[in-house]
């Protein structure tokens, strides 16, 4: 039978901030009442990322982990976490829970109205929603996405 929800996080030199996130995400899952998985993608970290999600997973197996031994990037990570699920949806999300969990409600409505994928944009203004970024990285993504627009969807 398969799991309700697969969640990939991928994770690069994340010891300090996956904690958190993963007893917020787990909670929320398991308040939900679904089963699930996550899968936590250790991409090649230099730090205690690895030992980290080890630890999680004795208090709740339905955490665990590819352990990646040298960094591929976050694309190899979330691929390499997307083939090994087992859920009907997947979710992916960032190590640093820059995204409240709360948000896969939203998404889950895109795919129950039809979408074949659903995909959250912090560039998206919505009433409900705050989005608190640095300036820096405010600045730098809306640079990068220009930059995209403008060499890949020109039209």
């Amino acid at each position: 039978m398969a799991l309700d929800l697969s969640l990939v996080i991928p994770a690069y030199n994340e010891e300090r901030r996956l904690p958190a996130t993963l007893v917020d995400y787990v909670a929320y899952l398991s308040s939900r009442g679904l089963s699930y998985e996550v899968i936590v993608v250790n991409d090649g970290s230099s730090d205690r990322t690895k030992e980290v999600v080890e630890n999680f997973s004795k208090l709740n197996p339905a955490v665990r982990l590819i352990n990646l031994e040298r960094n591929q990037g976050k694309g190899h990570a979330v691929k390499t976490g997307a083939l090994a699920t087992e859920g009907e949806l997947i979710l992916f999300a960032d190590a640093d829970g820059a995204t409240p969990i709360v948000e896969l409600r939203r998404l889950e409505d895109g795919i129950t109205a039809g979408a074949d994928l659903a995909i959250g944009s912090r560039a998206k203004k919505a009433e409900d929603t705050a989005v608190r970024t640095r300036l820096f990285l405010k600045i730098r993504g809306q640079t990068f996405n220009r930059i995209v627009n403008a060499l890949l969807l020109p039209s």
